[in-house]
C-alpha cells in the first residue's frame, strides 16, 4: 500500500503537466479550460484505487484537486484516502506556484503537508508529522528553492514541449518532505485496442520518466523500491479531438510488482467526453 499510495501524486504530475502543456496554445489566446477526468489503477489484477482530477484553467491561473482511495477488495483491508490541491499563476511563458497541500488517511492516521511560495522563491512549509519527527533527514533550503510541487511538475517545460519535443525537460521537485528530479525520454507511439478496464481506443504518443532521488529520503524509502524509483511509462492521446492531449494509460514498474492507471472518463465544460478513437 506504501507504493499505491504515491500512485495519485505520480498521476497529479502527468495530468496536470499533459494537459497544460497540450492546452498551451488555448492559454495564451486567453481562452478557459475546464477538466474532470478519473482514472483506475490496477495492481496484481485489482482494481485497487480510484482517483479523480478537477483542473481548471482560468484567466491565468491553475488550480487542480486530486482525490484517490482504496476501492473494491483492497478496501476491504485498507482503508485510506487522500486529497491534494495545487494552484498558481501562468503568465506568458513562466509558471509560479503559490501553494500545495496534500492529505491522506489511513484507519485513525491521518498526515498531511503544505507548501507555500514566495514570489522570489523562498519555500514555507507545513506538515504533521514534522520532519524532524519522522527522523528524515531535511532538503537544504538552497535545494528547495527554483522547485515545483509533484502535482505542477512538468508545466516548466512548456516552452520546450509546445515546439515539438515528445517529453517535457528535467523538473526540479520538492513536495515538502522529498526533492527529487524528474526526466523524461520519448517512446515509440503505441496503438491500443480498449477493454472493459482501459477504454481508451486508438493510437498514443509514449515517454518515459526517471525519478532520481535526491534529498529528504529515509534510509528505508532509499531501499524500498516503490514507485518514486519506479520506471514511469505514460501514453497520451487527443481523447476529444480538440487538440489537447491526456494521458490515457500509465505504467509504474518497480521490484514490487507492475501498478497499471487507466483513464475511465473525461468530462469537459460541454459534458461527457466518448473515450475512444482519436
Amino acid at each position: 500500500m506504501r507504493a499505491l499510495s504515491r500512485v495519485p501524486v505520480v498521476v497529479g504530475v502527468v495530468l496536470m503537466g499533459a494537459v497544460i502543456v497540450a492546452g498551451w496554445p488555448r492559454l495564451a489566446a486567453a481562452e478557459d479550460m475546464q477538466l474532470q477526468l478519473t482514472y483506475g489503477v490496477y495492481t496484481s489484477g485489482l482494481r485497487a484505487l480510484d482517483v479523480a482530477a478537477d483542473i481548471d484553467l482560468v484567466d491565468g491561473q491553475y488550480e487542480t484537486r486530486i482525490t484517490a482511495e482504496t476501492t473494491g477488495l483492497v478496501a476491504w483491508f485498507v482503508d485510506w484516502r487522500l486529497e491534494a490541491e495545487s494552484g498558481g499563476l501562468i503568465d506568458g511563458d513562466k509558471l509560479q506556484p503559490a501553494f500545495h497541500k496534500t492529505a491522506n488517511e489511513r484507519r485513525d492516521t491521518q498526515r498531511w503537508v503544505e507548501v507555500s511560495y514566495g514570489a522570489d522563491g523562498p519555500v514555507e512549509v507545513r506538515s504533521e508529522p514534522a520532519v524532524a519527527e519522522e527522523n528524515r533527514p531535511p532538503v537544504p533550503e538552497d535545494m528547495q528553492v527554483g522547485t515545483v510541487d509533484p502535482i505542477s511538475a512538468l508545466v516548466g517545460a512548456l516552452v520546450g514541449t509546445v515546439r515539438g519535443q515528445q517529453c517535457p525537460a528535467p523538473m526540479a521537485v520538492f513536495d515538502g518532505r522529498r526533492r527529487y528530479d524528474l526526466v523524461g525520454k520519448a517512446l515509440p507511439d503505441r496503438m491500443f485496442r480498449g477493454s472493459s478496464r482501459a477504454p481508451y481506443v486508438g493510437e498514443a504518443v509514449g515517454c518515459e520518466i526517471e525519478v532520481t532521488r535526491l534529498a529528504g529520503f529515509k534510509d528505508s524509502e532509499e531501499s524500498n523500491r516503490d514507485v518514486l524509483t519506479s520506471t514511469i511509462l505514460v501514453w497520451l492521446a487527443d481523447v476529444a479531438g480538440d487538440g489537447v492531449l491526456l494521458p490515457v494509460r500509465l505504467e509504474l514498474r518497480s521490484k514490487r510488482g507492475l501498478i497499471l492507471v487507466h483513464l475511465a472518463g473525461v468530462r469537459d465544460a460541454h459534458g461527457e467526453v466518448p473515450i475512444g478513437a482519436s
